[in-house]
């Protein structure tokens, strides 16, 4: 008996097939599965033609391609097999939970019975919603109930007189058990409990296959493990976006001495020996280089002879001024040309003097090669070296055009050395230039120079390079992925 029922049960829920027949014994009529007790009662006046009718009203019901065509379908098939004269497929406009009751319902007729299309306007279209508005005010529209009879004074004139006066609501329950429509049957006698209840066994059929049709009132699917994982990264990472970071940008730096003294040349000429080597330590007083003294010797020794024969003729005036005024006017030029001769004499005794350059303090001498040195000609104050110390060190940066915003005095930079990599080094930006200039791989950039902390316990070697991590302010991580994009689209749509 559990089987047949079962059976029963699955062609009533399932698509449109025909009702699976029992072999016929000899002599005896072909039989049926049986149906469940409650439809069974109901069509019990019927037969089994009936019941078939049923269970193809819900098979169509089921296969429906729309919901306008599910209500046309709900609404023929109800009148003919609940032996009603007229349906009215009615769709609320919010749902209403069991025993829940309100003012301002509303309500549409969605189709009606034996009519193509239903005129939202006609008196007996509007009559019908304010029935089933006032049921709702005072009754529970989760139950089925019988509505106000029609009267003549319900409908205008010139319509007429409706001849089906009495009206039951059968309503048709979401999958959350709340009311989403229902049917209006009407006709001119009074209801009986078996046609009242094959009616309300298609609105649950026609509830069912409406509720798969509109994806509003789709039940939320469980989501599975797999997707439930999925979706929780999801909502992580765009959480994540919102995460505040500090926006970076990478520069190449270099480590330059600080306040180095400046080594220039004191005269024109040409450079003719280095004694020191490329950041060699020296000592104050050391020889770094001298310059080509062959002229500067010509002019100390022509300048020294010159300066003599002007005191010989000195001489030789101050002895003529004691015999004869003649003397005395020679002896004031004399001394005059003496003076002239002595000062050339002292110029060309300094000029040779500093044809070789000594440091002026202890350090370290700081250029490239003696090779770009030596032979090369120079001018009065042309920069050649420089005398730093090692312990006085500084970052100077080349920050590129596009991160040129990061570049505030006290800026936070971490320095990974190319020599040493997993050690950076913590520094602060003190101070950049105001214009962008060209660097020496042709990329316009702004030069900026950040200084130690006190912490630092031994400053970086002189001449290292590496690249320098800057930290800014504090954005959100989408803005910090996406930046450089976000500059080149707005460039590129001129936004």
């Amino acid at each position: 008996m559990s089987s047949v029922v079962t059976k029963q049960r699955r062609s009533l829920i399932g698509a449109h097939t025909k009702p699976k027949r029992k072999p016929a014994t000899s002599g005896a009529a072909p039989q049926f599965d049986r149906p469940p007790p409650q439809v069974a009662a109901a069509v019990a006046p019927g037969g089994l033609d009936a019941l078939q009718g049923i269970l193809r009203a819900e098979a169509e019901m089921r296969a429906a391609p729309s919901v306008k065509a599910l209500a046309h379908l709900v609404g023929n098939e109800t009148r003919r097999l609940a032996r009603a004269r007229q349906v009215f497929v009615v769709r609320l406009q919010n749902a209403v939970r069991p025993g829940e009751r309100g003012q301002g319902l509303r309500s549409t007729v969605v189709a009606a019975s034996s009519v193509a299309s239903v005129a939202h306007d006609a008196p007996l279209i509007q009559t019908i919603r304010q029935r089933i508005a006032e049921c709702g005010r005072v009754n529970d529209l989760s139950k089925q109930q019988g509505l106000e009879a029609l009267t003549d004074r319900t409908i205008s004139a010139g319509e007429g007189a409706y001849p089906f006066r009495e009206l039951v609501w059968i309503p048709m329950l979401g999958r959350t058990g709340a009311v989403f429509g229902g049917l209006v049957c009407a006709r001119e006698t009074v209801w009986s409990e078996a046609d009242t209840l094959v009616a309300a066994r298609l609105a649950e059929t026609a509830a069912h296959a409406w509720s798969s049709l509109d994806p509003r009132m789709t039940a939320p699917r469980r989501l599975s493990k797999r997707r439930f994982v999925w979706c929780a990264i999801a909502v992580a990472g765009l959480v994540g976006l919102l995460v505040p970071v500090p926006l970076t940008a990478l520069a190449p730096f270099e480590i330059v001495p600080r306040d180095p003294v400046v080594v220039t040349a004191p005269l024109d000429g040409v450079v003719a020996t280095v004694d020191v080597a490329p950041n060699a330590a020296v000592r104050r007083g050391d020889r770094l280089f001298a310059f080509d003294d062959t002229t500067l010797r010509s002019r100390n020794d022509v300048a020294e002879r010159e300066l003599r024969t002007a005191e010989a003729r000195l001489k030789r005036a101050n002895q003529m001024a004691f015999r004869s005024s003649e003397g005395r006017r020679e002896l004031a030029i004399a001394r005059a040309e003496r003076d002239v001769r002595a000062a050339e004499f002292d110029y060309a005794s300094l000029m040779l003097s500093r044809a070789v350059v000594q440091a002026g303090t202890s350090g370290i001498a700081v250029f490239n090669d003696r090779k770009d040195l030596i032979g090369r000609p120079v001018k009065t104050g042309e920069r050649l070296m420089e005398i730093a110390k090692s312990d006085e060190v500084q970052a100077r940066l080349f920050v590129p055009l596009s991160d040129g915003a990061l570049l505030v005095e006290g800026a936070e930079v971490r320095l990974f050395l190319d020599t040493d990599p997993l050690s950076p080094v913590d520094a602060r930006i003190m101070r950049a230039d105001y214009e962008a200039k060209a660097h020496q791989s042709d990329n316009v950039s702004f030069r900026a120079v950040a200084a130690f902390g006190p912490e630092a316990q031994s400053p970086p070697r002189l001449g290292t390079r590496g690249t320098a991590q800057i930290y800014g302010a504090k954005v959100p991580l989408a803005l910090y992925l996406f930046r450089r994009p976000l500059a080149a689209l707005r460039q590129w749509i001129g936004l």
